[in-house]
């Protein structure tokens, strides 16, 4: 075998080093004389100026390779690091082993220190894509927010905790908001907190609060197109003249009162060209604030009546656009999949996380609050067999001879996925891969 070299240095070199966890599980791959070695299917090629960037989604590890006519050494290193494995290496038994392994590693705390909290599941806006729609609208009255405030005192063991406001929108119920935050204060929890909300009612007055009171840090607010269409797709029950120009106000009160605003797009057919035009009215408006971001989702089926004319290379190069668009304008915030190896999906799959419905169930996931309980905040009995439920992955076919297998963790009890591995989801996110190599060889260069 022969020895690293200055000369190996102009074919192969490393840009971005292996998770550290992930590389000490692994250690260097042995290499074997008599095997026969192939490229690992974990491995995003992306082509640049310089040659061809190899991105392992298992490791995290970024190579550029300016010669593709591999030397010696070139390939022994590709070997130790695991970019080249045996003809019959079964990688995604590997990964899953690595999955098991690292998930042990994990520091496994008996306390909750994550809370979501659904103040009502009554909302003021009647968008027709919801998730929601059918689902009882119950808001949470007084004395259960005091129960739940010394539920979540009582179980985080007097760490720091995180509540999330949830609803329905959670702002149609601020005197539960209220009475938590000040009974947690009472008895001397530490905690801060952020809000998924349409935003109509998180005027200047509210926000300062938030910030006081709740201790709100970040905020996402979804608006899904300049003022015609975001006027018609929220059809608010309470609206003023102009909706879309009310929630334009209230982020810029939130980012002026120090909150963070994260803008989610969420993109049908109806709307990809418009929110092109809404990237941009953001980008000039919130431009100058560090704390504002935004990003593009693609808007679920769940109601099984949305008819969709788009073909799936519309949609995914309306994606595209729209992301390029926010990227350009520095307001884009990216899902970060150069980290390697993903052992979690979520609240749902965390047993230091707990969803509190209005009416003092509890449950793993905000979007079922009809179903899947677990327990109660009145007692500690909780659903054993629900709860393992959540944790059970989703394979299917596809995972067999997908590079994104490794970083990619979707629960089969999850309503996202309730249809499978979308094929547009899983093309977007391969893309985004492709591109955040890109960004980061770039830094890399002017650093260099």
């Amino acid at each position: 075998m022969c020895k690293e070299s200055a000369e190996m240095e102009r074919y192969l070199k490393t840009i971005s080093p292996p998770n550290k966890t992930i590389s000490s599980v692994c250690g260097e791959q042995i290499i074997r004389n008599e095997e026969n070695y192939r490229n690992i299917m974990y491995c995003v090629s992306v082509h640049c100026e310089d040659g061809t960037l190899l991105y392992h989604t298992t490791t995290g590890e970024l190579v550029l390779l300016t010669d593709l006519s591999l030397k010696e050494c070139d390939r022994e290193w590709l070997i130790k690091h695991w970019f080249l494995v045996p003809e019959k290496f079964d990688e995604r038994m590997w990964v899953n082993q690595l999955r098991t392994i690292v998930d042990m590693l994990k520091t496994k705390g008996l306390n909750k220190t994550s809370f979501t909290i659904l103040t009502t599941t009554d909302c003021n806006a009647r968008c027709f894509y919801c998730y929601e729609i059918g689902i009882k609208r119950i808001p949470m009255a007084s004395e259960m927010a005091e129960r739940v405030a010394d539920y979540v005192a009582n179980s985080c063991g007097g760490k720091r905790v995180k509540l999330r406001w949830f609803g329905g929108e959670p702002l149609y119920n601020q005197q539960a908001i209220d009475i938590i935050c000040d009974r947690l204060r009472s008895r001397e929890i530490q905690f801060e907190s952020n809000m998924i909300s349409n935003g109509f009612y998180f005027d200047r007055k509210t926000s300062l609060h938030a910030y006081d009171s709740w201790r709100m840090r970040k905020v996402q607010i979804t608006v899904d197109g300049t003022e015609k269409v975001y006027n018609r797709t929220k059809a608010y029950i309470d609206a003023d003249e102009s909706p879309y120009l009310r929630v334009m106000d209230n982020i810029q009160y939130a980012l002026e009162a120090g909150i963070r605003v994260t803008v989610r797009m969420n993109m049908g057919e109806h709307n990809a060209k418009d929110l092109l035009l809404l990237a941009d009215d953001l980008a000039e408006r919130f431009h100058k604030y560090p704390g504002f971001h935004a990003y593009v989702a693609v808007i679920n089926d769940f109601t099984g009546k949305m008819h969709i004319q788009d073909t799936m290379q519309t949609q995914r190069d309306n994606f595209a656009q729209i992301r390029d668009r926010l990227n350009k304008r520095g307001i884009y915030i990216k899902k970060d999949y150069l980290r390697g190896l993903r052992t979690a999906r979520c609240m749902a799959d965390n047993d230091t996380s707990e969803t509190i419905l209005p009416d003092g169930r509890v449950g793993r996931c905000e979007h079922y609050s009809d179903s899947m309980i677990t327990g109660s905040i009145m007692d500690n009995v909780r659903d054993n067999e629900v709860e393992k439920k959540w944790k059970d992955p989703l394979s299917v076919p596809e995972c067999d001879q997908c590079v994104m297998y490794p970083v990619c963790w979707k629960l089969k009890m999850c309503e996202w996925n309730k249809d499978g591995c979308s094929e547009l989801t899983r093309n977007i996110e391969i893309d985004e891969i492709k591109k955040q190599v890109l960004e980061v060889y770039g830094q890399h260069k002017a650093e260099e």
